[in-house]
């Protein structure tokens, strides 16, 4: 089973869990970064039965930056969620960093 394309180099994976506050600002980061290195990527966040306001973030960053998101209402777990981005990725390439702005 092949789950890459060949155009993308990247897909970045974000499990996010009640991450309303700093969403935006991890994504606005991600894409820069990627975009100044002449990157082509995706990100993928995957909202992980949040019970704040990250399901509505996401929405509007959707049509604003590379991408896209899953989410599900219950609480799986950071490793069910990778899990999940990892397996609708199409870069040749995945990393996943987390949604809290923990890592710079």
């Amino acid at each position: 089973m092949n789950f890459h394309n060949n155009d993308i180099d990247l897909s970045v994976i974000i499990p996010s869990y009640n991450v309303e506050s700093t969403i935006y600002t991890v994504i606005k980061n991600i894409s820069k970064l990627l975009e100044d290195a002449n990157v082509s990527y995706e990100i993928i966040s995957v909202n992980d039965g949040s019970n704040d306001e990250t399901l509505t973030a996401l929405q509007k960053l959707e049509g604003k930056f590379n991408l896209s998101y899953i989410s599900y209402s219950e609480n799986k777990g950071k490793g069910y969620a990778i899990r999940t981005g990892i397996l609708r990725s199409r870069g040749k390439f995945v990393l996943y960093t987390d949604g809290d702005l923990d890592i710079s």
